[in-house]
């Protein structure tokens, strides 16, 4: 019994230690600001309403003693704000965005009169952060789908923001590390939902370049040759992302374990509307010019097939009540590269004993001649492949002063390198899971709870199909992290 006790003791200790009064937008947005009359005097005890446009769910507080309002956790989106009181007419917002990790601040100010004679707009949304110290830019849903990306790539908009590196000339950054404001790629904090997304063995995204993939392959990385060396679809798909912000400093204390920047992924929901998209990119060799070097030895133009696809649908289960969002993208891609290397020649073969014959023959037939009879040169065109299909699945349930978000993340990524033994390609396989369920709920008009579970894991595999029968490289990294925060509006 005294054990248990003891189990008890920790575990409330443990949940007082992971409460907190902050703002917590880790997941989604804050909105503060006060209610004044035509004086500039406070009104205390008026209701204040966020409604959001797409689902039509209503947040609801009132001021306190001084005026001031909050709205601490919201999900990112597109609202309207409204305050009534007695004796005065209501006074509503233009529409504006909320995004992810950030905190607008409205003053509303309150003309006596009927509340039911008329509703007056006062407010837009402001174009200056006014409430925090941190410095980051926002990347909406309209920039993620407006602007090229080469590869359908998110990380290549990070460096969108002043002092943002998206693909530094080092060894971190070669396995998709970012550097923000000269500080090492080492020290970033990549959520997505306010999950951990990241490798683990180094703070970039989920993916086989965080392990390797491109390491000392500086040459063609910058020249836009292709799929490049990895994974198509990073982490997760562009379709899928309704926005995200980058953080480079003076981020709250709320983030943690970052010397150099954040980026928060925000993935798409339901809304009272069904919205879809069906799509395909394509790249093919048919379109192409041959290369120099395959033109001067008189091989064949390399074959490059390359389709990105997939679709997603997101829409009402019940209005008001229950949304759903699923997104699905898949890629096949193939693209030459190159194989050159010394090989033995029939002279060499001939010589040597049966067993060391049998190893050898592996290698392909030289293509010219060198000044040892012994060994010849091989160039010969392979191709190196992405078979990718990657999942996204969100719910989000509104209970009047409770919400309720559910989401699942798997990618299955297969990624193969040719090597000069063509039966002997190194495979990169990728098995990535994130999931979250996050539940807010209102306490008291002033004050909110947020409980959210994360779980992020990544099974990456290295191994040489001829050689190694068993993968050897990263088995099974995982994580799993839980936050909970009470929040309240300051005084």
């Amino acid at each position: 019994m005294k054990v248990v006790s003891k189990l008890v003791v920790c575990a409330a200790a443990m949940s007082l230690l992971l409460v907190n009064e902050s703002w917590a937008q880790l997941g989604g947005g804050a909105i503060g600001g006060s209610v004044l009359d035509s004086s500039g005097a406070a009104i205390v005890g008026a209701k204040v309403a966020a409604t959001n446009v797409a689902t039509n769910v209503v947040s609801r507080t009132v001021t306190n003693d001084t005026g001031y309002f909050e709205f601490p956790v919201l999900p990112a989106g597109r609202y309207v704000l409204e305050a009534e009181n007695t004796g005065f007419e209501r006074a509503k917002t233009a529409e504006f965005s909320l995004n992810s990790g950030t905190r607008p601040r409205f003053d509303l100010k309150m003309v006596v009169g009927q509340a039911t004679e008329s509703v007056q707009v006062v407010d837009a949304a402001p174009l200056v952060n006014a409430t925090t110290a941190d410095l980051g830019v926002v990347v909406d849903q309209s920039k993620v789908e407006a602007l090229p990306l080469n590869g359908r790539d998110f990380q290549q908009l990070v460096g969108l923001q002043p002092g943002v590196y998206a693909d530094p000339d080092s060894n971190n950054g070669q396995r998709g590390g970012i550097e923000f404001n000269g500080a090492s790629a080492f020290g970033n904090n990549l959520l997505m939902d306010g999950v951990d997304m990241s490798f683990g063995e180094t703070s970039a995204s989920a993916s086989d370049k965080a392990a390797g993939t491109e390491a000392n392959a500086t040459v063609g990385r910058f020249a836009g040759q292709g799929i490049g060396r990895g994974s198509l679809v990073n982490t997760i798909s562009v379709e899928a992302i309704q926005e995200f912000k980058a953080t480079g400093s003076a981020f709250s204390a709320e983030y943690g374990r970052a010397t150099g920047g954040v980026i928060n992924v925000t993935t798409k929901s339901g809304t009272n509307q069904f919205h879809g998209t069906l799509l395909e990119f394509f790249r093919n060799d048919k379109l192409d010019a041959n290369n120099f070097f395959s033109n001067r030895i008189g091989l064949p133009k390399p074959p490059l097939r390359w389709n990105q696809y997939g679709a997603n649908l997101g829409g009402p289960i019940k209005r008001d009540k229950l949304f759903f969002f699923f997104n699905y993208e898949g890629a096949r891609a193939s693209q030459s590269q190159p194989q050159t290397g010394n090989v033995p020649t029939p002279l060499l073969l001939s010589m040597v004993t049966p067993a060391i014959r049998q190893n050898l023959s592996l290698l392909p037939s030289p293509t010219s001649s060198t000044p040892n009879p012994l060994v010849g040169f091989n160039y010969h065109n392979d191709s190196r492949k992405n078979n990718e299909n990657t999942f996204v699945s969100r719910g989000d349930v509104e209970l009047g002063k409770q919400r309720l978000s559910l989401r699942y993340n798997y990618n299955h990524q297969d990624y193969s390198v040719p090597n000069l033994i063509p039966i002997s390609p190194t495979l990169f396989p990728t098995r990535f899971h994130n999931a979250e369920i996050a539940d807010t709920a209102a306490i008291s008009p002033t004050k909110v709870n947020e409980w959210r579970l994360g779980f992020n894991r990544i099974d990456e595999f290295r191994h040489d199909v001829a050689f190694d029968s068993t993968p050897n490289f990263l088995p099974r990294r995982g994580n799993l992290w839980v936050t909970a925060s009470v929040s309240e509006p300051a005084r």
